[in-house]
């Protein structure tokens, strides 16, 4: 069962490389999926987007926003929106700008697509 005390204790025991391995599944994945196509992408856009998770309680990181003027957590999402395949997902605190961080996580995606896609255009694609 996911009881709240059971939630709690996976919540604190993921360690910080195995959130690493998680994204890195998640750019492996869209990487097999695009070479598995007849022909490899000439263009390869990321998007990235910041979203709020509201919280209730005194939840680690959860913070005032106030642009959401409410306690949320503020995610970071790298997708691909071809393929509609997340390459990233990072959970940020909720005080922090939208841009916080933002190329400390797309820079080894950018390499990792620019080693398997030598020949592809990438394009970063971020709001304002």
């Amino acid at each position: 069962m996911a009881l709240q005390p059971t939630i709690s204790r996976l919540e604190n025991r993921i360690t910080p490389q195995e959130i690493a391995k998680i994204n890195d599944f998640l750019l492996q994945n869209y990487m097999k999926a695009a070479a598995a196509e007849d022909k490899k992408p000439k263009t390869i856009i990321l998007d990235t987007d910041s979203t709020n998770d509201p919280t209730h309680g005194n939840q680690q990181m959860s913070m005032f926003n106030g642009y959401y003027e409410e306690t949320v957590y503020h995610p970071l999402l790298i997708t691909e929106p071809e393929s509609t395949l997340f390459l990233g997902a990072y959970l940020r605190p909720g005080n922090v700008h939208t841009a916080d961080k933002v190329l400390d996580h797309i820079s080894p995606i950018l390499q990792k697509l620019k080693n398997n896609f030598p020949t592809a255009t990438l394009i970063f694609r971020a709001d304002k």
